[in-house]
């Protein structure tokens, strides 16, 4: 539990009402909670005219003044923070007045972090309580005015004031990113002035997410300082820390008596159904009983195991078996068992190790798609599976070895919380400890291997040949499958094929390192049986995701003339019942089997895949048709009356999409498959606020160009390509909160962008590409509080959208670009004080969006620029003091609202937009005094609001 003073306070001062620790609620609640570990901030926010804060320095001037700007001041405090092992245990933040701000910052910083240091302490911060901080819901200027009433002009005041938009950026990224979080929040207002003055009133202490400010009968200065402990804000504190900070793993959560909080984690995710996954199991089990008794047992006393040994020795197979021993396969069974929250099967071969993928498909089957969707995956991830007893089940731990941009197995599993407990299944015995490992490096016992064989061939094989064929396959359970689902058909003599294996000199089975090629030579006598359009399927299958797929893409793959032969059993029911025809043939050789959803179907083991998969020289015109079944189903699943279908089937075709175009070695899918995922597919996600699955698209396609020749990939074309490309995923890192890599790629796109500009300055669009590089990095500098640098930005893209709107000045579409330029311009300048500069750029921008709302006045989005720029310029004029000129400005952006409220009454942002020029209008006629028309302005405000907030409860702006 951290207590954060603000301006004028003091570690201790700020939450005493007398003079020693008996009269101190920090020290009431240590007390109280001797399991939570209670701190209190200590740093330079002292102003020039408060004495008695002054006096508890050592050094009386040392602090007086002074004060950092708020990334400093958070980036000390952190570092402070992570030298003290902050961020290993829920904490729970106390904020009084500009304490808040900094508590923010504190946490957008641990946000954006990228080195996985800091990011804990925001991933763990559970609740926080705001008491008097002034947000971004009132003018921050006013509020440094009122602030100096009490304390006089201090450094920190005066930054308050130049800071404005990047406090108001501040309070947005809280909004999105605390409710996205589960941080719950409560907030408290002063009622009472303090030297006449009231600091914080209910707008301004409003954090934009949680319930309503609660009013206190305090002073801005007495909030903090509870006399009693029984007082509202000790029982919320109290109340926050048993609820959120102290809660047992599956806790009945309470509401503080004194607000109503947000819901946390646990519960949004309750309206998704607890995860039952089994890993697939053997059609037949046979011997393993001591490894089977020592992992049954492990899982039963709800302990960390796994299952260690070379591939198809029966890892999965034993897994399945274990578990359905423990968990059963009914929901009562598994709420009885020792994981009631869950089990999950994750298959890392389906990401090829890589962890963003995996993370967010652990988070999408534990939370549903929509939790924090706008959060990246290791987040989403991490307050899924807190406090949760579950397990997660990792198929192919190999695959996570920390080589070739793969993931770390332990930074994989690093989002697991201590609740949760892991089966891991892998080829290398260093990712796991003896202790929990149940070891598989031997081969079937021969009469295991017997009965296995037999249960395969259903009897079929004479006894001395039997006997030859299981020496060769040495008690191996893969190459028992295979050959035995071979020998059942019939159509392969057990003679024979017993020959060929001895002719060939394979190396043994139980070699691990050679035993593939064995295996693959055994899968290849498998497919040389098939027929041509099951060979076809079965290639087909093999360029898609080891997920599972639909008898659909089958059928498009095989195409209208697919035909069939006389081994996949012709029957005349059109092309599916050609593709299942197929795809049963598959089946019957072990290689397939069907999947859980009803048509679909999946490979039975990871190396069946890998045979079939070629992602050199595979079949062009099977990739061609999977590309356009691929596209039609991303299309339809995207619709809006597809969606309620499932995130997680939409995730599978993102999977296969990545595989499809990693096995498009000459880059034919361009279209209609991975043009349509860069733009299409990528923007409709971001609509619906999916950027786990934005990134997942994004991914997809910066694979497919890495794999460019060298040649290919500096034509200009495919360059500009790669800059958007680059451009796009940026914004998804922005849009998350990450604004160190959202800057890094934004620039990383204008590095490419740039020579291609220069070289050909008459290329309109890349002209544009370019300007729109500038804007974006820019705007990160702006949320960053670099403001000398985002001018700069700014300024460079000025530059060019001017030559262009010189150039054609009859296009509109340049002639708003640059009108945008010249108000972010003028919006940088505002900031810093230079009130005369943005002035001008303010009416730069109007001159230009005049003249395009007077050239269309049917162009609904040309008349709101029109009427946002007034608002602009009027902001400006009430901060120089020109009231009467502030007025006439509101006056004509509200004449333009109500046209268009008028026009198209259900547009909502139209009706926001009325409200707020009523509100301004109402703020210049409270400061000429007339309260008179300030009431009547307001009362129109909040008459067009009212409906906003009844027809959407949920919208917290």
């Amino acid at each position: 539990m951290v207590f954060i003073h603000g301006l004028g306070g003091d570690a201790f001062e700020t939450w005493r009402h007398g003079k020693d620790d008996s009269t101190s609620w920090p020290h009431w609640l240590a007390q109280e909670f001797p399991e939570v570990c209670v701190w209190s901030l200590g740093y330079a926010a002292s102003p020039s005219k408060w004495p008695r804060v002054l006096g508890l320095f050592s050094d009386r001037w040392r602090d007086a003044g002074h004060g950092l700007p708020l990334p400093d001041r958070a980036a000390e405090v952190l570092n402070r923070m992570r030298q003290k092992g902050f961020g290993r245990r829920p904490l729970l933040f106390v904020c009084h007045s500009l304490g808040g701000l900094v508590t923010k910052q504190i946490l957008r910083t641990a946000s954006d972090d990228t080195t996985g240091r800091l990011k804990p302490i925001f991933s763990n911060t559970r609740a926080v309580l705001f008491l008097a901080t002034p947000h971004a819901g009132a003018d921050l200027a006013e509020l440094a005015d009122a602030f100096r009433v009490i304390f006089g002009t201090t450094v920190t005041l005066e930054d308050l004031r130049a800071h404005d938009a990047a406090l108001r950026n501040l309070y947005k990224w809280y909004r999105q990113h605390a409710k996205a979080a589960g941080i719950q929040t409560a907030s408290y207002f002063e009622t009472r002035a303090y030297r006449g003055a009231t600091i914080v009133d209910p707008t301004s202490a409003d954090p934009g997410v949680g319930d309503d400010p609660v009013p206190a009968e305090e002073n801005h200065l007495t909030i903090a300082k509870p006399r009693e402990p029984g007082e509202a804000v000790c029982d919320t504190a109290r109340d926050l820390l048993r609820d959120y900070v102290l809660a047992p793993d599956s806790p009945s959560r309470r509401t503080a008596p004194s607000l109503k909080l947000e819901h946390p984690i646990a519960a949004t995710a309750r309206s998704v159904p607890i995860p039952h996954e089994l890993p697939p199991k053997a059609h037949e089990f046979f011997g393993r009983e001591t490894e089977l008794a020592n992992l049954t047992k492990r899982l039963r006393a709800g302990e960390d195991a796994a299952v260690v040994g070379p591939a198809g020795l029966g890892k999965t197979a034993l897994a399945a078996k274990a578990l359905l021993a423990v968990v059963g396969d009914t929901p009562e069974t598994l709420a009885a068992s020792p994981f009631p929250d869950g089990v999950i099967f994750l298959d890392l071969y389906t990401f090829h190790g890589e962890a963003e993928p995996a993370w967010g498909t652990l988070a999408n089957k534990l939370a549903g798609a929509a939790f924090m969707e706008r959060s990246p995956a290791r987040d989403r991830a991490t307050e899924a599976c807190r406090g949760r007893r579950l397990l997660v089940v990792i198929e192919g731990g190999e695959e996570a070895d920390g080589i070739s941009g793969r993931a770390d197995i332990n930074d994989l599993l690093s989002v697991l919380s201590p609740q949760n407990h892991r089966l891991l299944l892998t080829r290398l015995s260093t990712q796991t400890v003896p202790a929990e490992s149940v070891e598989l490096r031997e081969a079937l016992a021969p009469e295991d291997a017997a009965r296995l064989l037999d249960s395969l061939t259903q009897g079929r094989v004479m006894a001395d040949v039997r006997d030859r064929v299981l020496a060769l396959l040495e008690g191996h359970p893969l190459a028992l499958t295979w050959a035995g689902n071979l020998l059942a058909r019939g159509d392969e003599s057990p003679q024979q094929l017993a020959g060929d294996w001895e002719h060939e000199s394979l190396p043994s089975l139980s070699h691990p390192m050679q035993a593939q090629h064995t295996l693959k030579w055994l899968f290849n006598r498998s497919v040389r049986g098939l027929g041509d359009t099951a060979r076809r399927a079965l290639a087909a299958a093999g360029l898609l995701a080891r997920a599972p797929f639909p008898l659909a893409a089958i059928s498009a793959a095989l195409g209208a003339s697919g035909g069939a032969d006389e081994d996949d059993g012709d029957e005349d029911g059109g092309d599916e019942d050609i593709a299942r025809a197929a795809l049963k043939s598959v089946v019957q050789r072990g290689l397939l089997r069907l999947a859980e959803a009803p048509d679909h179907w999946e490979f039975t083991h990871v190396l069946g895949y890998r045979f079939a998969r070629n992602e050199s020289g595979s079949d062009a015109v099977i990739r061609e048709r999977l590309g356009g079944w691929l596209h039609g189903h991303l299309t339809k699943s995207l619709a809006a009356d597809a969606l309620a279908e499932g995130p997680l089937l939409l995730t599978r075709a993102l999977e296969h999409l990545a595989a499809l175009l990693r096995a498009d070695d000459d880059q034919s899918l361009w279209n209609p498959l991975a043009n349509t995922a860069l733009y299409d597919i990528a923007d409709r996600l971001t609509d619906l606020g999916r950027l786990g699955l934005v990134t997942l698209t994004l991914d997809a396609v910066a694979a497919w160009m890495e794999r460019f020749p060298a040649g290919k990939a500096e034509e200009p074309d495919w360059r500009r390509e790669r800059s958007t490309l680059t451009g796009f995923q940026g914004d998804v890192l922005l849009a998350q909160g990450d604004l160190t890599a959202a800057l890094a790629a934004y620039r990383e796109s204008l590095q490419v962008m740039r020579p291609l500009a220069e070289a050909d300055p008459s290329n309109a669009g890349w002209q544009r590409d370019l300007s729109v590089s500038h804007n974006k990095i820019g705007d990160v500098l702006r949320d960053q509080g670099d403001l000398s640098g985002a001018l700069a930005a700014y300024r460079e893209s000025l530059q060019l959208r001017q030559r262009l709107a010189e150039a054609d000045p009859s296009n509109a579409a340049w002639q708003r670009d640059l009108s945008v330029s010249h108000n972010k311009i003028g919006d940088v300048l505002r900031a810093q004080g230079d009130l005369t500069g943005a002035l001008a750029a303010y009416r730069e921008s109007l001159g230009i969006f005049r003249r395009l709302a007077e050239a269309d006045a049917s162009n609904a989005a040309w008349q709101r620029d029109l009427s946002v720029s007034q608002e602009r310029i009027g902001d400006v004029l009430r901060d120089q003091g020109d009231l009467s000129g502030a007025l006439t400005a509101y006056q004509k952006a509200l004449e333009v609202a109500r046209r268009l409220t008028e026009a198209d009454p259900s547009n909502a942002a139209w009706q926001r937009d009325l409200s707020v020029s009523h509100s301004k209008i109402g703020d210049v006629l409270r400061d000429q005094r007339d309260l008179s028309g300030a009431l009547a302005a307001y009362r129109e405000s909040l008459q067009v609001r009212r409906p906003l907030a009844k027809a959407d409860p949920s919208n917290a702006g």
